[in-house]
């Protein structure tokens, strides 16, 4: 993939896993342009038979101008955003720029932090790491046409496999820096021949991601404190790779690009939980 002249061609996997358990969701009342945690109110919409046994939850804010993550409890990603993408763009080079100079600016925030969140549960509990949160994070001052600081949040629970799995894996010491291979420690850990497997890394400083060794080694470099604009924030980086990744399952083995492996981005000592759902009958990976 690229842009312009330098764009080419690539392959999709699109795999589509089957739920037993009706969507819930809820609104939002964001009260003011920060992060807030969503905890509460998603276990709460949780439906009955997702409070036992254990599965993934998919979580997704309906909006373009707000953002969920996976990050520390009382971190506000807001400020550290800002810094990365300030508005004063919006009067230099942006074009989208008549609601206001929050608006673009959030756009943009949304699209580093992402709208989505897949989460291990368990007994009807977000198997987040000690101190971890599921953020949304709100990007406007006074929300966007009609909307209001309102967001619209669904999740949708999609039932396990088999139990959730876990390993740990040790501070990043010598010549490794940041980034460590997990590859094989989630291949070990699939449950499933063919769905979905989600990766999520237990401590708000690290990260998940899919791509080359040296993809991994330049994110690292990019996203680490002090590098940069990205990394002028300490929570920001973590927050924009991903603290979780979920991936396609096929035969028993991870469906990744030749050369791609999973890794994890930062040097603390953290436990990874992996939970695999399966497309079961009638469903499908293209």
């Amino acid at each position: 993939c690229g842009f312009g002249r330098e764009a080419g061609e690539a392959d999709v996997t699109a795999t589509f896993v089957p739920s037993s358990a009706k969507a819930g969701g809820f609104t939002f009342s964001a009260n003011r342009r920060a992060s807030h945690s969503l905890d509460e109110q998603v276990l709460r919409a949780l439906p009955g038979k997702a409070k036992t046994g254990a599965g993934v939850l998919l979580v997704h804010e309906q909006h373009t101008s707000a953002s969920l993550s996976v990050s520390g409890d009382g971190v506000d990603l807001e400020p550290g955003m800002s810094t990365i993408i300030p508005e004063s763009w919006n009067r230099e080079f942006f074009t989208h720029t008549m609601e206001g100079d929050d608006d673009m600016p959030g756009h943009l925030k949304s699209s580093l932090l992402g709208c989505s969140a897949a989460v291990p549960i368990e007994a009807g509990q977000l198997r987040l790491g000690e101190g971890q949160r599921l953020l949304l994070n709100e990007h406007r001052n006074a929300g966007g046409w009609g909307g209001g600081h309102s967001r619209k949040v669904s999740c949708i629970p999609i039932p396990a496999a088999g139990p959730l799995r876990s390993f740990r894996c040790e501070a990043a010491k010598g010549d490794r820096g940041a980034v460590r291979d997990i590859t094989q420690l989630v291949q070990e850990s699939i449950a499933a021949q063919d769905g979905l497997a989600t990766v999520l890394a237990q401590d708000a400083s690290v990260g998940v991601a899919v791509c080359s060794e040296g993809g991994a080694h330049a994110l690292a470099a990019a996203t680490s404190p002090g590098s940069g604009s990205v990394g002028a924030d300490a929570v920001c980086g973590p927050a924009i790779v991903g603290c979780s990744k979920v991936l396609p399952v096929a035969q028993g083995r991870l469906q990744l690009a030749q050369g791609s492996g999973v890794f994890l981005i930062g040097t603390a000592a953290c436990d990874v939980v992996v939970g695999t759902t399966s497309v079961g009958d009638g469903a499908a990976s293209l």
